[in-house]
């Protein structure tokens, strides 16, 4: 009413007053539905119905509770929400990644004893996600409507204190549109901003493309006191990096292990010809070991080299030539040949005594 008053007393308001209606529905203090297609279509163009996206329309969430108890106790309540995206090397129908969610929301009861105010909060939590969701863990309601699948859980939480619930799920794959992944995180109508932080994770070696999240190699974040409908969009960058060692040591008389940073293919890592190891005649240059690959075993990043040759000699070095080696996306190990050096300790002789 006061809107509409100083609108008709002072006309030159109306542009500051409309702004204020926007910024209102935008927030979702108000939402409104009309009869006629032409205005409803507008304003569910802009979120301002209180719909939620159609389907086939990407990714998202909608936390919404309703408070069934009859006292005030929403005022007291905070809700931090997370939501892990895992983009997976697998692929599904239409050669896009799988991507398994994981949502987390934690709710809080900050009131104090204040009948009747505040007391236990009684209510009903729904999480909204898009169709054709399969669901793995959680939910104690699992409701199938038109528009969303409806994960949902009765609270009854006691002053001072929280409760969380966790669901996990497949997402179906028109989460992703021409090789983009739109994800909207929907406000509830009526609430303050909800702490919001989505986390997604892509395979190892690749990355992200976005304006949207703090990117840290095959991670991305994003955080925000959600005050109004947020849509987010990312893609996913090939891996062009080559394999990394994080480790190299002796692990045994006649046993090398690497380490990389990522799973090497069986095809390229399980190759005796790509490792050469010289003896450096570092400890006794009168015991001069030639070495032998004898057998090379693959285990996910790590290979371990069997060796033939290795005599003990305490605190002896050995340069370990690596060539050629190639991660899944093809990407070569740099420089070409790679060069380390492994020496013998007191703790793998003892270990190499104790076997004989």
């Amino acid at each position: 009413k006061s809107i509409i008053k100083k609108t008709l007393i002072f006309p030159w308001r109306i542009t500051g007053a409309l702004d204020e209606l926007a910024q209102a529905f935008d927030e979702k203090h108000m939402i409104a539905s009309f009869n006629g297609s032409g205005l409803a279509n507008a304003f569910a163009k802009r979120g301002w119905d209180g719909g939620l996206p159609g389907s086939n329309s990407g990714d998202f969430v909608a936390v919404v509770t309703a408070n069934y108890g009859g006292m005030k106790s929403d005022r007291y309540i905070t809700r931090d929400v997370t939501y892990d995206l895992n983009v997976t090397s697998e692929k599904d129908i239409l050669g896009n990644p799988v991507v398994n969610a994981k949502v987390t929301i934690d709710i809080r009861h900050n009131g104090i004893w204040n009948i009747p105010l505040s007391g236990p909060y009684t209510g009903y939590l729904r999480t909204l996600i898009p169709l054709n969701s399969t669901v793995t863990a959680g939910a104690t309601v699992k409701e199938d409507r038109a528009d969303a699948y409806v994960l949902g859980e009765l609270l009854n939480i006691p002053v001072g204190g929280n409760a969380s619930y966790t669901y996990e799920y497949t997402l179906p794959e028109y989460v992703w549109n021409n090789g983009v992944y739109n994800l909207q995180l929907r406000k509830q109508p009526g609430t303050l901003a909800d702490r919001y932080r989505v986390i997604v994770h892509v395979p190892q070696g690749e990355s992200l493309d976005s304006n949207f999240f703090d990117i840290r190699e095959n991670v991305g974040f994003f955080e925000t006191n959600l005050i109004s409908d947020q849509n987010l969009f990312f893609m996913v960058t090939p891996d062009t990096n080559p394999p990394r060692i994080v480790s190299h040591e002796i692990t045994g008389l006649n046993e090398i292990t690497i380490v990389f940073n990522e799973p090497i293919p069986t095809d390229f890592g399980g190759d005796a010809l790509n490792y050469q190891v010289t003896d450096m005649d570092y400890a006794d240059s009168e015991a001069k070991d030639v070495i032998g690959i004898a057998k090379v075993r693959v285990e996910g990043s790590a290979i371990i080299l069997t060796t033939a040759g290795m005599t003990i000699q305490e605190d002896e070095r050995y340069e370990v030539a690596i060539r050629n080696l190639r991660d899944s996306a093809g990407n070569v190990i740099t420089p070409n040949p790679r060069t380390v050096t492994v020496v013998q300790g007191a703790a793998n002789l003892t270990a190499s005594a104790d076997n004989t």
